[in-house]
């Protein structure tokens, strides 16, 4: 099974196929293109009697065709690619999901298939080292499909129709959702969004054609009530859209069998990954088996449905005498058997249920609200009356300090690894059936006054906050004070509350609930996220000091909620080698050995086991371990920016270093593996959690 780098590697050379047949299929439609222009400027002189032999022939040549031709194509084609794919890169999953006519999951739900979706993402999300997507139902779709959308990892979003969630069993469910995480894990979104823009610019040429038939069309009609002329200049326009019509419904009807080709194979590879996510074979061969006999079966109604066909797990299309041609998956039945080989080809009768199991709950569950003036309890309008978290603050942030345990807080013991540091690699961008149960037990462990309130927007921030209160008195009485003094007492009271619950918290759970505590992040609206973020860094500052726990876990937050503030697109590549990066991978990785050792002898050591694994000699052998008072927090802050715009292959070498730097000593203590995740989580690498031996 390939690693993330070498499947991301896949997808790269899968995207420059895609990239070299439709710049084929662009060609051939600049050459048809090409003789329309030279019909429409010759007109009825194309056909001239030749000055040597008196015979009559066709000028095909014709210089401003061919350039008017080029230009215009490429206009049309580049500029209508380039548009949609930077809609959907701003966008995220969530515009496709969205122009589907899915609706947002509030996480807070009391509908219980919907409450099994999100347990189900939340395991499969912590498992696999990536952030809890987005989640949105398909309401009006009764066939058995999903899909998972998205430019990067950080602003995903995964969509279910409603006959998913009434059909499916936990465990089909989650074969479903696997495969979608394969699809995010392996760079298959963001050759699909590559893939949905081409095919748009392709079609800008009919839509343009179409431009053109309407305003022959109406010129038609005015000129037939006026006798000046005869309308000869109408008709060739007419015939020029209609050609323009032709030619792009052409290219589209090409392109629609390229991307049927690449989606195809990617499907496979996505079945056998979910396999392996959740070596549960019967889970995903169930959901197949159901679209097999459900009469529904997978399909999608939506009108957008054709544009995003190779989007979803199962064949959102009507079948027709050319699905073989431009069928997106593979056959179904070649599906299952890959999955279960002693499948007999038969699907058995599926029938949606009469009545649906009552979904909706009692709320029974205790509400976090904050009191206002008049006794009233409105957590969102108290909010907004407290200034939306987006009231400016005074004053300047404090410089970090030189890495160091800050608190009286006890350090986390070690763990024993019962994973290799050369087989690091190979797990990331993978998820066994062991990380499942290892998030589904992580999330068991957090409190359930904590989860109800990782729900709801203003009580993740206040959990958020709670995780930087001090031990020491007189600190968390300054950081309440913030709260206090910038949002509301009710908020600093509820911090106070989650802190104390929090206190008998594992240090290795505290990374999983993070992340459930993000897509309620991710709802704040720009102010309410600008104050956040202030009051965040203002809690961490408080004492002018900055622990390994509280880098990182602002680093992992501030790169989760990017997407949704701003940013989350994919960073264009500036380094091609570990010469100019130099020095940000020597202060990363005196930065890991510092946080995992306290004497000099064991920093050296695990330092010298990162640098061996570098190939750049240069780079490997001027390598000393820094200081510990060197070691500072801003100046890791930009290296890890620097190293996010490294390519792949420069990347894997670090991510190797960092690794065996971390496990040196065949122990990972909660600091190590909090800022591990950290440094993976800003370039982009989907890192599992560490599992105990």
């Amino acid at each position: 099974m390939k690693n993330f780098f070498e499947h991301q590697d896949v997808a790269r050379k899968n995207t420059f196929r895609l990239v070299v047949l439709f710049g084929l299929a662009v060609l051939i439609t600049i050459v048809a293109v090409y003789f329309v222009a030279v019909i429409a400027i010759e007109g009825q002189a194309l056909w001239l009697p030749s000055a040597h032999d008196g015979v009559t022939t066709a000028s095909w040549f014709n210089f401003d065709a061919l350039l008017l031709a080029s230009i215009g194509t490429l206009a049309l084609v580049g500029g209508g690619t380039f548009w949609k794919i930077h809609q959907l890169a701003r966008g995220g999953g969530s515009l496709v999901c969205e122009q589907l006519g899915g609706r947002f999951v509030d996480f807070r739900t009391d509908d219980l298939a919907e409450q099994q979706l999100i347990n189900v993402v939340e395991e499969m999300s912590i498992a696999s080292g990536v952030s809890v997507p987005l989640l949105y139902v398909l309401d009006n779709e009764s066939g058995i499909n999903a899909f998972a959308a998205g430019f990067t990892p950080n602003n995903a979003a995964i969509a279910v129709s409603r006959g998913c969630l009434e059909m499916l069993n936990r465990d089909e469910l989650q074969g479903v959702i696997a495969h979608e995480f394969s699809h995010i894990l392996n760079g298959d979104m963001r050759m699909n969004i590559r893939m949905i823009g081409v095919l748009h610019g392709i079609l800008m040429l009919a839509v343009t054609g179409r431009v053109l038939m309407r305003m022959a069309f109406h010129g038609s009609g005015r000129r037939s009530r006026s006798s000046r002329d005869s309308g000869g200049g109408v008709i060739w326009l007419g015939i020029i859209g209609l050609a323009l019509f032709i030619i792009g419904y052409v290219g589209r009807f090409f392109g629609a069998i390229i991307k049927s080709a690449i989606s195809r194979q990617r499907e496979y590879l996505a079945d056998a990954s979910a396999v392996q996510f959740t070596r549960n074979p019967k889970g995903l061969s169930g959901a197949l088996l159901k679209i097999g006999g459900y009469s529904v079966g997978s399909r999608i109604h939506s009108p957008e449905a054709d544009e995003v066909s190779h989007l979803f797990f199962g064949d959102a299309l009507e079948p027709s005498w050319l699905s073989s041609v431009f069928a997106t998956h593979p056959p179904l039945k070649d599906r299952i058997r890959r999955v279960d080989p002693g499948f007999s080809g038969a699907f058995p009768k599926v029938k949606k249920p009469k009545e649906l199991e009552q979904k909706k709950v009692e709320a029974e569950k205790p509400r976090w609200e904050i009191p206002v003036a008049g006794g009233a309890s409105q957590p969102a309008a108290q909010m907004a009356a407290a200034g939306a978290m987006g009231l400016a603050a005074d004053g300047g942030s404090p410089q970090a300090s030189e890495p160091q345990a800050r608190r009286a807080r006890p350090r986390a013991q070690g763990q024993r690894m019962n994973l290799e540091a050369d087989a690091v690699l190979d797990s990331m961008g993978q998820t066994s059936e062991e990380h499942v149960d290892y998030a589904r037990g992580a999330l068991e462990a957090i409190p359930a006054p904590i989860r109800e309130a990782a729900r709801d927007t203003y009580s993740a921030a206040a959990v958020v906050f709670a995780l930087l209160m001090d031990v020491d008195p007189s600190t968390r009485h300054t950081q309440l004070e913030v709260i206090n003094r910038e949002l509301t007492r009710g908020l600093a009271e509820e911090t106070r509350r989650y802190a104390n619950q929090l206190e008998g918290l594992d240090p290795v759970h505290r990374l999983p609930l993070v992340e459930i505590l993000v897509p309620a992040l991710r709802q704040m609206s720009e102010g309410q996220h600008a104050m956040f973020i202030k009051i965040l860094d203002r809690l961490i500052y408080a004492d002018n000091r900055v622990s390994l726990f509280e880098f990182s876990l602002e680093k992992l937050l501030k790169h989760r909620l990017e997407a949704s503030h701003g940013g989350g697109g994919r960073r264009v590549a500036q380094y091609y080698s570990l010469t100019p990066l130099r020095n940000d991978v020597v202060l990363l990785l005196s930065c890991l050995s510092w946080a995992g050792h306290s004497d000099t002898g064991g920093a050296e050591m695990a330092f010298r086991e990162g640098t061996n694994c570098l190939k750049n000699a240069s780079v490997k052998n001027k390598a000393d371990l820094l200081a510990k008072s060197r070691c500072s927090f801003e100046e890791l802050d930009g290296a890890l920016d620097r190293i996010s715009q490294a390519t792949n292959g420069v990347k894997q070498q670090i991510v190797n270093a960092t690794a065996h730097c971390v496990l040196a000593d065949e122990e990972v203590t909660a600091e190590e593996a909090e800022l591990l995740r950290a440094v993976c989580e800003v370039i982009d690498v989907p890192l599992p959690p560490f599992l105990p031996a």
